[in-house]
């Protein structure tokens, strides 16, 4: 299941040998595919790797800006941008699939304030760990805030994440 008005880009990747499915802003992906990799770039943008090891369907998203009053549309594109229509989006489209909420594995990443001004980015983390705590799911892992872009690899069979910051400086 992909959502975003763009599906993210399909490859393979050399570095690690299997499929890939790399997300760019506003896009979503749910898979049975276990042994694909989900990729993303983040700066002050959210993503939550998600997955329920029992019923083996995991998911991805990501999503730039914290919540909105708007109600859900057919612009999904537009509801993505949004962290409530986003996440609900990732976690639904497991539930569908046979995933369990008690059994969900919630990682988070991203949310760092790469530029001056207003900080979405913190904004975005404390909108996301909100959000998790008020349903009960449990964060498995997170790497949240910071000044750094971070680049997110993400192995859906094992629930491993390679996640790595990027140095603005130099990309």
């Amino acid at each position: 299941m992909t959502a975003g008005g763009d599906v993210p880009s399909r490859y393979f990747s050399q570095k690690f040998q299997r499929q890939a499915v790399k997300l760019a802003p506003c896009q979503l992906y749910v898979t049975l595919q276990l042994d694909e990799l989900l990729e993303t770039v983040l700066g002050s943008c959210v993503a939550a790797c998600i997955r329920d090891p029992i019923a083996g369907v995991a998911g991805i998203n990501h999503f730039m800006l914290p919540s909105t009053a708007v109600p859900r549309s057919s612009d999904l594109t537009m509801m993505l941008r949004y962290g409530n229509h986003s996440m609900d989006l990732l976690i639904e489209g497991l539930l569908r699939r046979g995933a369990h909420m008690d059994r969900l594995e919630v990682k988070l990443f991203g949310g760092a304030n790469v530029m001056s001004g207003p900080t979405v980015g913190d904004a975005n983390v404390d909108w996301v760990l909100r959000y998790v705590r008020a349903r009960n799911l449990p964060i498995a892992a997170q790497h949240l805030g910071g000044i750094l872009p971070r680049s997110v690899h993400y192995f859906p069979a094992t629930g491993v994440v390679l996640m790595q910051q990027l140095d603005s400086k130099t990309n």
